[in-house]
């Protein structure tokens, strides 16, 4: 019986210090606030710099939307490609000059490809006809230090 009892007791205080040591242990991730430098774009993002806004008004509204997670390869393949193709913001993983040349095959057979970026890659800003598409980034100190969630800084000066 007294043997029962410390393999008991002894079970427990290994218990207790396996939890004490994960308690201790513990440190939480810190959550970096949103801005327009390092900005989510993503449609499951809800906060100020997310599209998930635009995502659910779009579906709201009658039309057929979809998160596209397969490779854009799938776009040439698919039974029912979509019309309109949009990538918003920087990916996630950068787009490789193939899944670039994917997605102008696709273009070139008719759908539409939205680019909203800053820095948009360029391998899908290039054209086949006489004019070019470029970029110039002006640097503005008062969009590093801009908060998306302050609405009053964000709407100051724009006419309703």
């Amino acid at each position: 019986m007294k043997q029962r009892l410390l393999i008991i007791l002894l079970i427990s205080l290994v218990v207790a210090v396996l939890i004490g040591l994960n308690a201790a242990s513990y440190t939480q991730k810190e959550k970096t606030p949103d801005s327009e430098l390092y900005a989510n774009r993503s449609s499951f993002n809800s906060s100020a710099t997310g599209t998930q806004g635009w995502y659910t008004l779009l579906a709201e509204t009658g039309r057929k939307v979809q998160r596209w997670q397969d490779a854009p390869a799938s776009l040439l393949t698919a039974k029912t490609p979509p019309a309109v193709f949009v990538i918003v913001g920087s990916p996630r993983r950068s787009i490789t000059d193939k899944e670039a040349e994917t997605l102008l095959t696709w273009v070139s057979r008719g759908g539409k490809l939205v680019v909203i970026d800053r820095e948009p890659p360029e391998d899908l800003v290039v054209t086949t006809a006489g004019w070019k598409i470029g970029l110039r980034m002006i640097p503005d100190s008062a969009l590093f230090k801009a908060d998306p969630a302050d609405q009053q800084f964000m709407t100051t000066g724009v006419q309703a």
